[in-house]
């Protein structure tokens, strides 16, 4: 997997390229190196810089919105690029990429792999400094370290399959509490059939806590060494409790846990502070997400899986 690097006024960040899923994007994206173009904050799309100049990857788009690797819903770390206008987006905050309101497919090329806080914050400063330069080449493979263990482990299995998980139980005491006393659970999966790439399993969680434990956090925001106020804007942070990721868990008062296998539309920011239906109670941090992703098309062809769920002592 070959990597390219961003860079603002000396904040780096490197992506992974998906050529496997976009081989003809990437490659053209490669051959382009290196680029460089002045950026701005996306007006339509949510928490996201999009390039002022043009790729020219000389991309057939007679047959869009047939076009590789197609993407509607990001979430932090993404990388996309539009076959339309040229344009590449970093994106930083949940959010599909509009033009006048209106969601436009386009191709995903890459992911930030790790914290990528300090260039996330260089993307989200745009709309206070104005457009900054951005440039583009090519990087060079880093080993990123896994995170110390945080929080209790469990594992999870379907199709001779097995992923390991991180329950938050620093941030949610009490459901991560009730959740391991469900356990070990087995139940069937099926799809989600309105929000995209969940499962969701049939095993009701007993004890749901009362109250919510995951407050919407709002980080402070200023300007000219100022405080101005707060946002709602959600930043890159696997444990934050807005914002989706592919590998996350979560778990609903009335339906029980989902389980986050790809791109969804259902972003973690419309559940407000007063309400306790979905929490995120943990991350996959272990296993082959893209063969938790293929049992969702075998679920289409074959009905519901059975999973199971147990503790890790």
């Amino acid at each position: 997997m070959r990597v390219i690097e961003f860079e603002i006024e000396g904040v780096k960040a490197s992506i992974n390229l998906l050529e496997d899923l976009a081989p003809l994007t990437c490659q053209g994206i490669l051959n382009s190196l290196p680029f460089e173009s002045m950026c701005v904050h996306s007006h339509w799309s949510g928490g996201r810089l999009h390039t002022l100049n043009s790729f020219s990857l000389a991309i057939d788009v007679n047959e869009y919105p047939n076009i590789e690797n197609p993407s509607s819903y990001q979430g932090p770390g993404d990388v996309i690029f539009e076959p339309i206008t040229g344009e590449l987006n970093i994106v930083y905050a949940p959010g599909n990429y509009r033009w006048m309101g209106s969601g436009w497919p386009v191709t995903k090329i890459g992911t930030i792999e790790g914290d990528f806080s300090s260039f996330a914050r260089k993307i989200e400063r745009l709309q206070w400094e104005g457009a900054k330069k951005l440039v583009i080449a090519k990087g060079k493979q880093s080993n990123i370290l896994a995170p110390e263990r945080q929080g209790i482990r469990i594992n999870i299995q379907c199709d001779n399959q097995s992923w390991i998980a991180e329950l938050f139980d620093e941030r949610t005491p009490i459901l991560s509490a009730a959740i391991l006393k469900t356990l070990p659970i087995e139940a069937y999966i099926t799809n989600m059939h309105s929000s995209g790439n969940i499962f969701h399993l049939w095993h009701p969680i007993p004890d749901y806590p009362k109250e919510v434990e995951t407050k919407r956090e709002r980080p402070p925001v200023d300007y000219k060494n100022q405080l101005i106020g707060s946002s709602a804007i959600a930043f890159y942070n696997p444990r934050e409790t807005r914002g989706t990721f592919r590998g996350d868990i979560l778990c609903d008062d009335t339906e029980g846990l989902r389980i986050v296998h790809g791109e969804i539309q259902t972003d973690m920011s419309q559940f407000t502070s007063n309400s306790k239906r979905t929490q995120k109670i943990g991350h996959i941090i272990s296993g082959n997400l893209d063969a938790l992703h293929q049992i969702s098309n075998k679920i289409d062809f074959d009905g519901a899986q059975i999973m199971t769920i147990s503790r890790i002592e």
